[in-house]
């Protein structure tokens, strides 16, 4: 008698396994949904892809349930001046004050949807 195989089913696809594939497949599980990865590197890619991150992946991290991971794996930014060939700074990132900015309305429903309050 021939053995019946049985082909997995999946609710996503993603292709791409770097930070943001990473992410999205994580958010989409939350909801149940089976996922598929599909990544064509062999290992892990070793080079830092993030200097900085902001309010907003933060609480993308903690939509994750990452938080507590994230918070022991980084630290304030201080700010960064970027500066071309000729010396002239191009680019600034300064972290802001406080009150810091309000999250927006996607990501409020993003978090509210995993569960969080806000």
């Amino acid at each position: 008698m021939a053995e019946v195989v049985q082909t997995p089913s999946y609710d996503v696809a993603i292709v791409g396994l770097g930070p943001v594939g990473a992410i999205f497949a994580n958010l989409l599980s939350n909801y149940g949904l089976k996922i598929a990865v599909v990544e064509r590197a062999a290992a892990i890619y070793d080079k830092p892809r993030a200097i900085t991150l902001d309010h907003e992946a933060l609480r993308v991290f903690q939509a994750c349930g990452l938080a507590d991971v994230m918070e022991q794996a980084i630290a304030p930014h201080n700010g960064s001046h970027y500066l071309g060939v000729d010396g002239e700074v191009i680019k600034m990132f300064d972290p802001m004050p406080p009150p810091y900015p309000r999250c927006s309305i996607r990501c409020r429903r993003l978090i509210r949807s995993a569960g969080f309050r806000m």
